[in-house]
């Protein structure tokens, strides 16, 4: 298939055909689209996810496949052929705005859940005894001078550290991080998986869609398509 479109397009396209279709293989699109199969998928929101970013790279393969197929049908007008490229490749790109956009909003609300619970698991204790244990804990490491014992301390109080201010626990900024995200793997391991997972996600998908968008725009001159189409490509 590859060699009768080559064969068919006109000298001056043969170039950008080589280099696009260079661009083709299935290591740089996994670059290019993201490895869906490393996410974990461990809701059903990043499994939404997931799919609309391999949606996005099946869509540019129709797309680079229709485009340089109609490129090199002889039967139709250069202009025909940007036409019907453009419009394809615009229903494509409309296919996937559509699956992305609504499993993101899908997504969003999983995350806000997932935050609530993940800040009530770092809010400052209701219990008056174990504040005042955490209060001491947090004095014992601003008074550690040595940056390894403060460290071990503070691993051993995950707790008064993960409520508090880095200031309050005497720590730098990085470090206390550190031991809050510790300390959320230990008392909501489920939650901080599902949220990290649910972010890669996310990121995947969004990279995706503006690779899509990217590639199909550095392929196809939609202006023009758009100006001999009368506005409807």
């Amino acid at each position: 298939m590859t060699d009768n479109i080559r064969l068919h397009l006109p000298a001056e396209l043969l170039g950008a055909y080589d280099r696009s279709t260079s661009r083709m293989t299935p290591t740089l699109m996994k670059v290019r689209f993201g490895n869906t199969p490393a996410i974990a998928k461990r809701t059903s929101e990043a499994a939404a996810l997931a799919d609309a970013a391999d949606q996005a790279r099946r869509a540019w393969e129709s797309i680079h496949s229709l485009h340089w197929s109609s490129a090199s049908d002889t039967t139709a007008t250069e202009g025909a052929r940007l036409v019907r490229s453009a419009k394809f490749a615009k229903q494509q790109m409309e296919q996937i705005n559509t699956a992305t956009d609504a499993a993101l909003t899908a997504a969003e609300r999983r995350l806000e859940t997932l935050k609530a619970k993940m800040d009530a698991a770092i809010a400052p204790p209701a219990s008056a005894g174990v504040a005042t244990m955490d209060a001491e804990a947090r004095a014992m490491l601003r008074a550690t001078t040595d940056p390894a014992a403060a460290l071990k301390l503070a691993r051993a109080h995950p707790r008064a550290v993960a409520t508090a201010s880095p200031e309050l626990c005497g720590l730098a900024p990085e470090v206390h991080a550190n031991i809050r995200t510790e300390h959320l793997r230990t008392t909501l391991p489920e939650e901080t998986a599902d949220y990290s997972d649910l972010l890669e996600a996310v990121q995947a998908a969004g990279a995706a869609r503006k690779e899509l968008e990217s590639s199909a725009n550095d392929m196809i001159d939609f202006s023009t398509a758009g100006r001999l189409a009368g506005g409807a490509a």
